[in-house]
């Protein structure tokens, strides 16, 4: 989900030599380079659970106008035959399935080994570690070439709404 592989951490979306060669930059751009929105993890496990650990590069975990679930938390989606990517969003085995402090978030989802998994990285929040893991001697393989043969996806720029802010997810 990222536009440059080389940028300043692996959750930044653009590095700041990328915005000085992208004439004009607006603020608003600028301001948000470093925020991992659009940044997902595809992958699928034999695991029952997949339990997620993270820090956020900003202490302010939520807005006025926006929950921490969408500022600073992460989207879990499973593939199904019957439904396709479908939101995961009801079976966490810790109490609270979003962040609660800048450092050391973590939660647990129960998981349906075998299940494709993709995981969205937090819209208005950047990141300084993120980890993802399963019991010992279970694995985590990536996904392979998306179906459509497009190797990289489609990347735009476009409105809060675009993005994902206080309307669903990107």
């Amino acid at each position: 989900g990222r536009a440059f592989a080389d940028t300043q951490t692996p959750y930044w979306r653009i590095g700041k030599k990328h915005l000085a060669k992208i004439a004009p930059v607006n603020s608003g751009v600028a301001g948000h380079a470093s925020e991992s929105a659009g940044i997902c993890y595809r992958f699928v496990t034999d695991a029952d659970e997949i339990t997620l650990r993270w820090s956020l590069s900003s202490p302010k975990l939520g807005f006025p106008h926006m929950a921490a679930t969408g500022v600073s938390g992460l989207d879990i989606y499973e593939w199904t035959k019957e439904k396709g990517w479908r939101f995961v969003n009801w079976r966490f085995v810790t109490p609270r399935n979003y962040p609660e402090k800048q450092a050391g978030n973590v939660y647990t989802v129960k998981w349906t080994p075998g299940r494709p998994c993709w995981i969205y990285l937090p819209l208005y929040n950047g990141l300084s570690d993120f980890a993802v893991g399963v019991a010992k001697g279970k694995k985590i393989e990536p996904l392979s070439a998306r179906a459509s043969g497009v190797t990289k996806p489609v990347v735009f720029y476009g409105s809060s709404i675009t993005h994902g802010a206080c309307a669903s997810r990107p």
